[in-house]
Order: C-alpha cells, then sequence, then structure tokens
C-alpha cells in the first residue's frame, strides 16, 4: 500500500472515529427527550464542520455516513456550506429553525421520521442537490419549504410525508408521494415517473411544473385538485379518487393518456383552457352538477373508442352536449374512413356535416358557405359567357328590366328557385348550362340555410337551459 493510500486510510479512520466519540459524548454528556439526546444546535455545527474538514482528501465513497440521528437539537440549526457523503438525520427534532443552504450530498441521505408533530419547526432547504437516493418517508415537513434550485439526481421518497412548499425542483430520478399530505407543487421539473397514489388529506396544488415520465395520481382522496398551467408529456392516471371540494385544472397540456375513470367529485369541477391530445377518460365517474369543460382544446379523433369517450363525456357534461357530440361524430367518421379504406357514404355525409357547420356547433361556418356560394355563382353567371343567355322574362314587374340580370338569377336560385302556382320566374334561360348550375347553387343555399338555421337554434336552446 502506498503512503498516499495509507493516509487516505487513516483519514477514513479518524473520520469513523469522529463520529463514534461524538456519539459516545452525546449517549453520556446530555439529556434525553422521548428517546432522542437532547444537544444543542452549535455542537452538531461543530461536528459536521470538523468532518468537512478532515475530510478534504478522501473519496466520498470511503467516507463513512455523518451520524446525527436521533437527536432533539435545539436553538437555531445552520447546515454547514459545502460538499458531504451520505448523512443519517432521521428520527432527529429541530426545536427551532433549520437551514440547509448551498449544500450538497454525494451520498444517500435519510431524513426519514424528522419531527415528531408537536414540534413546528421551519425547516428550509435552499440551493441543495442530492446526488444519490434522499429518503424523507413519514418526515414532519408541514412548515419545510425546498426552493431556490433543489435537485434530485437521485430516488426522491416522501412516502407517508407530510410536505410543506415545493418550488423550483428538479427530479432526475424517480419520485414518491404517496400518502403524503402536500403543501403545494410550483415550478418543478419530473424527468422520470412520479407517484402521488393515495394521498389522503389536505388539498393538492401543482402549479406552473412538467411531468417528462409517467404520472400516478390514483386513489387520491383530498379535499381540493388544483393543477395550473401543467404540462403531462406522458400517461396522467388519476383513476379511483375522491375530490371532496372542488377541482379545477386550467391551462393544462395532458399529452398522452389522461384516465379520470371511478372518481368521485363532490365538489365544483372546472376544467379551464386545457389541452387533451388523446381522449381523457372518464367512465364510471360520480359527477357534481356544476361541472364545466372551457375552452378546452380536444385533438383526437382517431377511434371508436375515443367516440365512446366522447359519449360518456356527453352524459356527464350535458350543458355541452352539442360539443361534445361532434367531437363524438367526428371520431366516429375518422374510424369509418379509416376501417373501410377511406370510402363510406354514411362517414363522408357525417365528414361533410363537420366541415359545413362543425355538427350543428357553428354559425359562422353555413352563413360564410351561404355567402361564398352565392357569391361564387354571381361571378359565373355573370363574368362568363353565360351572361349573354341570362335575362329578365317578358311582361313581369318594372324593377326586374333594370336589375343586373345574373345578380338577379342568383337571387332568385335563393329564395325563389321554382316558379310558384304556374308562373314563370323573374330571370330566365334557355341554355341548359346555366339551368344546372342554378340548380347545383339552388341545392347548396338550401343546405347551408338549413344549416344556419339549426345552428341558431342550437344557440338559443343552450343558451336558455
Amino acid at each position: 500500500m502506498t503512503d498516499n493510500a495509507n493516509a487516505i486510510s487513516i483519514t477514513a479512520t479518524e473520520l469513523a472515529k469522529l463520529t463514534a466519540d461524538f456519539r459516545s459524548v452525546l449517549a453520556k454528556s446530555h439529556g434525553n427527550i422521548n428517546g432522542r439526546v437532547v444537544i444543542p444546535a452549535a455542537q452538531v455545527e461543530q461536528y459536521i464542520s470538523r468532518y468537512c474538514a478532515m475530510s478534504g482528501n478522501i473519496s466520498i465513497a470511503e467516507s463513512p455516513t455523518i451520524d446525527i440521528s436521533g437527536l432533539h437539537i435545539e436553538g437555531p440549526f445552520v447546515f454547514p456550506p459545502g460538499g458531504y457523503p451520505a448523512m443519517d438525520v432521521h428520527n432527529t427534532i429541530f426545536d427551532n429553525k433549520a437551514t440547509f443552504r448551498d449544500v450538497i450530498f454525494h451520498g444517500k441521505v435519510d431524513f426519514k421520521s424528522i419531527g415528531d408533530g408537536s414540534h413546528n419547526t421551519e425547516i428550509i432547504f435552499r440551493n441543495v442537490q442530492f446526488h444519490d437516493v434522499a429518503n424523507f418517508d413519514n418526515a414532519n415537513l408541514y412548515r419545510a419549504s425546498f426552493k431556490e434550485g433543489i435537485l434530485f439526481e437521485g430516488k426522491a421518497s416522501f412516502k407517508s410525508a407530510h410536505c410543506g412548499e415545493m418550488e423550483d425542483i428538479t427530479f432526475k430520478g424517480y419520485s414518491d408521494f404517496s400518502h403524503a399530505i402536500l403543501g403545494s407543487i410550483r415550478k418543478s421539473i419530473f424527468l422520470k415517473g412520479a407517484l402521488f397514489d393515495q394521498i389522503d388529506a389536505g388539498d393538492l396544488r401543482i402549479t406552473e411544473s412538467v411531468f417528462h415520465g409517467s404520472a400516478s395520481f390514483k386513489s387520491l382522496k383530498v379535499s381540493v385538485l388544483n393543477l395550473a398551467t401543467v404540462e403531462f408529456k406522458s400517461d396522467a392516471l388519476f383513476t379511483g379518487s375522491v375530490i371532496s371540494n372542488d377541482c379545477a385544472i386550467s391551462g393544462t397540456r395532458f399529452l398522452q393518456w389522461c384516465d379520470f375513470s371511478d372518481c368521485e367529485f363532490s365538489g365544483p369541477i372546472l376544467f379551464s383552457l386545457n389541452t387533451f391530445m388523446q381522449v381523457p377518460r372518464f367512465y364510471k365517474v360520480t359527477m357534481y352538477p356544476d361541472v364545466s369543460f372551457h375552452g378546452p382544446q380536444f385533438k383526437c379523433f382517431k377511434s371508436i373508442e375515443d367516440a365512446n369517450a366522447y359519449a360518456e363525456l356527453r352524459k356527464l357534461v350535458p350543458s355541452q352536449d352539442g360539443e361534445f357530440f361532434a367531437y363524438e361524430q367526428r371520431a366516429r367518421a375518422n374510424a369509418m374512413l379509416k376501417q373501410k379504406w377511406g370510402f363510406s357514404l354514411t362517414a363522408l355525409v357525417s365528414k361533410a356535416y363537420d366541415y359545413a357547420s362543425g355538427y350543428g356547433q357553428s354559425i359562422v361556418r353555413p352563413a360564410l358557405g351561404l355567402l361564398g356560394t352565392i357569391i361564387l355563382a354571381w361571378l359565373i353567371f355573370s363574368k362568363t359567357s353565360l351572361s349573354n343567355y341570362i335575362h329578365a322574362s317578358e311582361g313581369r314587374a318594372h324593377w326586374t328590366q333594370d336589375m343586373d340580370a345574373a345578380f338577379g338569377l342568383v337571387l332568385q336560385n335563393v329564395f325563389n328557385p321554382v316558379a310558384f302556382w304556374g308562373k314563370e320566374p323573374p330571370f330566365v334561360s334557355d341554355l341548359a348550362s346555366v339551368v344546372y348550375l342554378s340548380i347545383v347553387q339552388t341545392v347548396l343555399s338550401l343546405g347551408f340555410i338549413t344549416l344556419l338555421l339549426l345552428a341558431i337554434r342550437r344557440k338559443f336552446r343552450k343558451g336558455s337551459e
């Protein structure tokens, strides 16, 4: 073994002895509360500072664990900035403010069961990096705040923890918040899977965050669910959850599956300005009557499964029956065309209805269609040689003699397409092509007028409900 290796070995031994002496002194010279050794914060800080000073030439892998577990730390505690190996803080109580700032933990960190519920201590994490597993299971972090560039490179576990405010956090590894009680999560990034299953109390509020991996929120039992400006790049699953009060999901993008099946909503529900790249699933859902999808963007109309999902939404949100009916029919038409290699008379008629009026949802489309038909017919009849074959009929009212014959024929095709009671129409043509084009214009115009009247009727019915 080289001299340098001996030096490293001695240093590691000394670090282990430093920790052993620290624990030995604690056991002999300090009091005990509920099985925890009572110690002033200054002594703990001194131990950590000496450890840091002695470990300068030893690798993280060889460094023994910093052990401040099972303590009752009195007074304000400030963890000395710097880089550290593994650390054990489990079952420790801070009876005053505790601050972790500008710290890098290279090894595993154990914060399990810190606090006991009776000490409502403020714990601050600022610019802290966890390069290995970080375990906060069952921790009492009610007044804790994780902010300003927190990084979890390994797994972050907060199972059954009572968490405070989290902001500006990057989770590079898997994160587990199952059974936890959460404050809020803001401006955070989850690069792998995130588990929030069976959260059983409080509110769940997540804003301005991005989930790259799958996000599971199964079997929640929370008072409020609030998702605002969140992006789910993979599946988001909320199945079997119970929301006892408000549910508000706004400005959120669901790029993959979104499943709310078997959920129970006991309060008002608002889905506002969300984007769904796949049809959200709401099968077997119990909903509060006050539910609204305000300004949603539904992007998927591919299959019969999509059509069935929209049909389910029609039942759950009767105030938007027409909108979801249109989505359902669009999906069915696309699925039929796909199954029959692009041709299905029923599907083609359905698609024409969609383009012409959005299945009765649009007033603008048929109005523009009618106007476009009139303008196109006038251009054909007046700007081509066909104009020479259109004239006012003899013996009609004088005003028809002064009107442009082509324009008169266009209006006649819309409002008086047939001669009533055997009377000759105001404008006529002896050319067969003009007659055939007039029939086409009449059919299209009457179709657009019918769609326009249906859309207006639907709008008034919707407004009166």
